[in-house]
């Protein structure tokens, strides 16, 4: 099963966010509102597989990831989506195919104001990987844990190739979305 976390500090968004989640493949989607930024206003509470929570800690989201990454099943993998992206639908066609036993990362379409761009998945580094483009079970990612401040997914990445380099699987399929709801 899927874990999906969600750090929050842009609860009118996150609508767009559950349209995008196939729920039959998730057992929990986490949201964990930045309680310094905006006040926890649960908008899903009748929904059993949404749980959602609040720190009041502002650091790029970290210490809400972190947060969520303490109540989630050593059996699930997980997977990071930002409150201003959904998930791509291709992503929904490679999930099926994933394991326990590998992380996975993929490639990112990116939007802006110049146009389209793709950042490919194969290199798991700061400045190289995004948030949105990699799934980790739980059971390799261990005790790693986010770091606060900025590039808290590239330290992560590189973390766990540091620690798992035979365990990476590079899908060369776009899978994942740059800021979908928020262009810059």
């Amino acid at each position: 099963m899927l874990s999906i976390i969600t750090p929050c500090s842009r609860p009118q968004n996150l609508q767009k966010l559950k349209e995008s989640i196939e729920f039959q493949s998730v057992r929990i989607w986490y949201i964990v509102y930045d309680t310094s930024k905006t006040p926890l206003v649960k908008q899903f509470e009748d929904n059993s597989q949404i749980v959602e929570l609040g720190v009041d800690q502002c650091s790029y989201g970290g210490p809400q990831r972190n947060c969520a990454l303490e109540l989630v099943p050593d059996s699930d993998l997980i997977y990071f989506l930002d409150d201003d992206n959904i998930v791509h639908s291709a992503f929904w066609t490679l999930f099926p195919k994933f394991d326990l036993d590998h992380i996975y990362t993929f490639d990112l379409e990116k939007h802006s104001k110049k146009g389209t761009s793709i950042l490919k998945g194969g290199n798991p580094k700061k400045l190289h990987i995004d948030t949105a483009q990699f799934v980790i079970p739980k059971k390799l990612l261990g005790t790693s844990r986010w770091r606060h401040g900025k590039m808290g997914d590239g330290h992560l990445m590189e973390e766990m190739h540091s620690k798992h380099k035979d365990k990476f699987v590079y899908i060369n399929t776009i899978a994942s979305y740059w800021n979908k709801i928020n262009p810059k």
